[in-house]
């Protein structure tokens, strides 16, 4: 029996939606719609049980499942032998992911019929508001005035998508030409052909293009500053920074709101090796980059089974986290997919936040097997506070930890330990042209002149701030999106997103360098000798698996895990 699977909202049920499943049913056997309980952006008019049993009324159709999560249609693709799509999906990254396991039939719309239609003509669009939205640095980030090969931000792109599904009018605006032409009619003359056939090959879904700003309700755009920012902006204060360096031109409220009272959460990534899902796609990329010379096969930052190897030991992190660091508000834990939480964890914990890659990290560079990837995109998770810590699963906080270690006095204290000079990153591995391309970086575009050295920072957990981030992306994100494009591992061509935000802010005098953050913690390779006896009473250890850590790796985890045992033998919150 030959399986067909599709996937749609399919609220209010009209004619294309028929023709459509009419369609894909002829493709096989046996049909399965997949149905969005709760689409993006939009407030279904029949509830998933109502749409459920619309559908199942068909003749075509012969189940129907629940997505709760765009990723949820994987869970049903790979038993298929046939994924249905609308032709408009034909260039989405995850389509082409998709029709590298399975067939993927694309099938026409049926012209001018849509949901939004329909809706208009039961009179519900006199209901929904404009949106205008700017286009540079919002769903467009250019480099060079290259417009025509400005890179997408397909997540900004859905939502703005499905608002405009909803039924929302939207507006698209841009100042492109703005300083070149003398006239609106030269502007469009010049710049319009070239936006809209963007537009039109990145599936962007809008009512108008303005070259200005038009009335709206509401205004999406990189450089906008609320009144209560505009009333706080420090003018004597940002004025001097701007003037050695011109990073930040518009950063609202951050030195002021840095201080104990704040949230702060912490986010740590977590990748189970054991994961047969997890385990296929790791393989068939690895492979596939071996063969295309992306990858080379020796590469072990890249292969390296130290990168995920599972110690058996999770669970002593945020046990540390509860006991020693109760300041903290919320822990989010980020994993790839549902299949990677882990089996103990307590789903219900209110300080506990789960977070798939597909929510935060842009829809063509998944799936990732890089940390230097996920961590480039935090600042992209909707609900994390302005103020965060950023770890990895062998960051262990062994003793108490002050609310103020990482934010206080007004201002970002950064860790660091010695310096790392130039020649430090002269060597043709992989680790070693990252951290050249970070210095070649910061010097191209933040100091702005040669450095002699750059200071070395350990690995060890570091305080970001959101706000400046999404500042600092907004200017840089296709230099930087260009740089961990090229693999979905680590790649002698990334960079280092922690090292560039840290520089960035040290450099235009948000953060200060302190080694007191550092003072009473350390870095640990796991050996089976390790005198645990030395890091009793340290605050922060990293103890890291590295190729050394593969002599007698039984009796170093045995050793490790009593350790962590003898210092957190109470579950925490975080466990079932």
């Amino acid at each position: 029996m030959k399986k067909v699977f599709t996937t749609g909202t399919f609220d209010i049920l009209h004619y294309g939606h028929i023709s459509f499943l009419r369609r894909a049913k002829a493709l096989g056997d046996y049909l399965i719609v997949g149905v969005n309980v709760t689409p993006e952006g939009k407030t279904p008019f029949y509830s998933y049980e109502e749409r459920k049993e619309i559908l199942m009324s068909l003749k075509y159709v012969d189940e129907v499942v629940p997505l709760y999560r765009q990723a949820d249609k994987f869970i049903y693709i790979k038993y298929a032998d046939i994924f249905a799509c609308g032709a408009e999906y034909r260039e989405y990254d995850d389509v082409k992911h998709i029709s590298q396991k399975t067939k993927v039939v694309f099938i026409d719309r049926t012209p001018k019929i849509s949901t939004t239609v329909e809706k208009a003509w039961l009179g519900e669009q006199e209901h929904f508001k404009t949106l205008c939205v700017d286009i540079d640095n919002t769903i467009a980030f250019t480099k060079d005035r290259d417009f025509e090969h400005s890179l997408p931000d397909k997540q900004v792109i859905a939502k703005i998508n499905a608002f405009h599904d909803a039924g929302w009018k939207v507006i698209l605006s841009t100042a492109r030409g703005g300083k070149s032409c003398k006239t609106i009619e030269e502007r469009i003359a010049k710049y319009d052909e070239i936006t809209r056939k963007w537009l039109d090959a990145n599936h962007v879904e809008y009512d108008e293009l303005w070259f200005g700003k038009p009335n709206a309700d509401f205004y999406i755009d990189d450089k906008n500053m609320s009144i209560d920012a505009l009333l706080d902006f420090k003018i004597d204060e940002v004025a001097p920074i701007q003037k050695q360096i011109k990073v930040i031109e518009e950063t609202p409220k951050l030195l002021e709101t840095c201080n104990t009272n704040d949230k702060i959460d912490i986010i740590v990534p977590w990748v189970d090796e054991n994961d047969p899902a997890w385990q296929k796609d790791f393989e068939y990329y690895q492979d596939q980059e071996i063969a295309e010379k992306i990858q080379k096969a020796e590469n072990k930052q890249a292969f390296g089974k130290e990168r995920t190897r599972d110690w058996g030991v999770f669970k002593y992190w945020f046990r540390g986290v509860e006991k020693n660091c109760p300041w903290v508000n919320k822990v989010f834990l980020v994993v790839q997919r549902e299949s990677q939480v882990p089996e103990w964890i307590n789903r219900e914990c209110p300080k506990l936040r789960i977070v798939y890659h597909d929510e935060f990290i842009p829809a063509e560079l998944l799936p990732t097997f890089s940390t230097l990837t996920i961590e480039t995109f935090y600042y992209r998770i909707p609900d994390l506070s302005n103020f965060f810590i950023v770890c990895n699963d062998d960051f262990y906080f062994l003793n108490p930890i002050p609310n103020d270690l990482f934010f206080k006095n007004g201002k970002i204290h950064q860790g660091m330990k010695g310096s790392r000079t130039k020649n430090w990153s002269n060597g043709n591995g992989t680790w070693s042209r990252i951290i050249s391309n970070n210095n070649s970086f910061i010097e191209k575009y933040i100091t702005k002149r040669t450095m002699p050295s750059f200071h070395h920072y350990s690995h060890l957990p570091d305080g970001r701030v959101k706000s400046f981030e999404i500042d600092f992306m907004s200017k840089y994100y296709a230099e930087i999106y260009d740089k961990m494009k090229v693999s979905r591992f680590r790649h002698p061509k990334n960079v280092i997103p922690s090292l560039l935000y840290i520089d960035a802010m040290k450099y235009t005098g948000y953060g200060i360098l302190d080694s007191r953050v550092y003072k009473n913690s350390c870095y640990a390779e796991i050996t089976a000798r390790m005198n645990y006896k030395i890091y009793e009473n340290k605050e922060m250890v990293c103890f890291n698996d590295t190729a050394n850590s593969n002599r007698d790796f039984v009796q170093a985890q045995k050793n490790l895990v009593a350790f962590l045992e003898s210092k957190f033998p109470e579950k925490s919150q975080f466990e079932k």
